[in-house]
């Protein structure tokens, strides 16, 4: 839904392409790295209380990833057809 509560026609996903993968090799885990300002502050090994069971849910947990340039530039070019096609209907412009 845009933030005029107006949701996108299904046709202007048709035909989209699936996203490029951008791992281009396989993950080691030995291999991690710590990003600065991105790990809560109670997470500290001194609240760590172990292992916990691959069936644990984990909640609340956001992950968010930034899109590559051409991801970027599709989902601007996807908004702004849909405002300009939307603009007269709701009175703006």
């Amino acid at each position: 839904m845009d933030r005029f509560g107006v949701w996108p026609d299904a046709g202007e996903f048709a035909g989209a392409e699936q996203p490029t993968s951008r791992i281009v090799r396989p993950i080691d885990e030995t291999e991690v790295v710590t990003l600065q300002g991105n790990v809560h502050p109670l997470a500290r090994g001194e609240f760590d209380r172990g292992a916990v069971s691959g069936e644990m849910r984990l909640e609340q947990l956001v992950l968010e990833l930034e899109p590559s340039s051409t991801q970027q530039a599709e989902l601007d070019a996807l908004v702004e057809r849909s405002m300009i096609r939307r603009l007269p209907s709701i009175g703006i412009g």
